[in-house]
């Protein structure tokens, strides 16, 4: 799976909207038209926000008013515990969020996150990835999403 990701979105004030939504939903989810194995559509009032895989950002049409973010992210799962990933389990965002947060913030290193009914998933820019795994690896064992972005 590809390693890197995009996160772009588009203001909901702009006229093309509802056409960007059905574009969205429909033609590339629903129609199974992306062939990427990551894909996050969040529809909020101020915009909508799309986080992809590469191949699916490459695939994604044209939109003169999408906002495209110049950092690739990479998705990372924390696992409590410093041990194989045969004896750690992973733990929702939800119940660790504050641990794994605040070290990064304390090394001002920025996080991005995306949570489902499943699972939870923490975004870092690439070029930060040494640094995140550094201040974290002694508390947490940081593993590859399986859907990797």
């Amino acid at each position: 799976l590809n390693p890197r990701g995009r996160g772009c979105s588009e203001p909901r004030w702009h006229h093309c909207t509802p056409n960007i939504r059905h574009c969205w939903r429909h033609e590339t989810v629903e129609a199974g038209a992306l062939r990427c194995k990551f894909f996050s559509l969040t529809e909020t009032p101020e915009d909508y926000t799309i986080i992809v895989d590469e191949e699916g950002f490459l695939e994604l049409p044209s939109l003169e008013h999408l906002s495209v973010a110049d950092a690739t992210w990479l998705a990372l799962n924390v696992v409590s515990g410093s041990g194989s990933f045969s004896s750690s389990q992973p733990i929702g965002v939800t119940k660790i969020a504050k641990s794994v947060i605040a070290p990064l913030a304390d090394q001002n290193i920025s996080v991005f996150m995306l949570s489902t009914y499943q699972t939870d998933f923490i975004l870092v820019r690439k070029r930060d990835l040494p640094f995140v795994t550094h201040t974290l690896s002694s508390e947490f064992t940081i593993l590859w999403s399986v859907a990797r972005l």
